[in-house]
C-alpha cells in the first residue's frame, strides 16, 4: 500500500502509441514475427489476406486481429508458441514530451498488451522500467489471459486504491480506456496520428504536458 499523497491519484499507462510511437519500430526488427505469421497463415489465406492480417497487427492486439479474420485456434496457438521462442533487439525513443509525465508527483503503473518478450524488449529499449511502480503485461497468447480490465482489478486490490483515484492514460478506446471506464476510473486519451477522439474518454491530450492541468482541476 502506497503512502499519501500517492493515493490521491495513480496513473495507469498504456505503452504503444502512448509512451512511444509504435510505427517507429523498424519493420526489420520484428521481421521474425512477420515471417512466423506469414508461414502459418499462408496455407489458410491467400497472399492479400495474409498481408492484411499482418498489417493489422501493427495497430491491434494479436487476439483481436485473429478473431476478426477468423484464424483457427490451432493456427493461433502455433503462431504464439513460435513467437514465445524469439528474441528482439530494439532501439526506441519515447515521445519527446515523456519527461513531463515524470514531473508529476504520482505513482505510475504500466499496463501493456502484447507478446511478453516483445513488450519486455520495448521497455528495455526505452529504458523506462525504473519509472514505474509496477509493470504488467497483458499477453493475448497466454491460456488464462486477464485482459487489461483484469490487471486493473489486480491493481485496485493490491494498492487498496479507489477507482476514482485512478487515471487511465492510453490511445485505444477498445482496450485500456474501455476497461478503465467500466471500472469507474478516470480516462484520458492520448491523441495522435490516426487516433480519433473517443466518446468514453473523459479527457484528451496531445502531450503529457497537458496532464498536470487536468489532474489539478479534478
Amino acid at each position: 500500500m502506497l503512502p499519501q499523497p500517492y493515493l490521491t491519484a495513480m496513473l495507469l499507462l498504456d505503452l504503444d502509441d502512448t509512451i512511444f510511437p509504435t510505427r517507429s519500430i523498424p519493420p526489420e526488427r520484428v521481421q521474425q514475427i512477420i515471417d512466423v505469421c506469414a508461414e502459418e497463415l499462408q496455407p489458410h489465406f491467400d497472399p492479400d489476406q495474409t498481408a492484411a492480417i499482418i498489417a493489422k497487427l501493427w495497430h491491434r492486439p494479436f487476439d483481436v486481429v485473429m478473431q476478426h479474420f477468423a484464424v483457427s485456434t490451432a493456427t493461433q496457438r502455433t503462431i504464439a508458441q513460435r513467437i514465445r521462442h524469439l528474441t528482439f533487439h530494439l532501439d526506441l525513443q519515447a515521445f519527446p514530451d515523456y519527461p513531463h509525465l515524470l514531473d508529476l508527483p504520482f505513482p505510475r503503473i504500466l499496463v501493456t498488451t502484447g507478446f511478453t518478450k516483445l513488450q519486455e524488449a520495448k521497455i528495455a529499449a526505452l529504458g523506462i522500467a525504473a519509472d514505474f511502480e509496477a509493470i504488467y503485461i497483458d499477453d493475448p497468447t497466454v491460456a488464462e489471459r486477464r485482459h487489461k480490465i483484469g490487471w486493473f482489478r489486480t491493481i485496485l486490490a493490491r494498492y487498496q486504491v479507489s477507482p476514482a483515484a485512478c487515471w487511465v492514460i492510453g490511445d485505444n478506446p477498445d482496450s485500456e480506456l474501455r476497461a478503465g471506464k467500466d471500472l469507474g476510473m478516470n480516462t484520458i486519451q492520448r491523441l495522435g496520428a490516426g487516433v480519433s477522439p473517443a466518446p468514453l474518454a473523459d479527457h484528451a491530450i496531445h502531450s503529457f504536458a497537458d496532464l498536470g492541468a487536468i489532474l489539478r482541476s479534478a
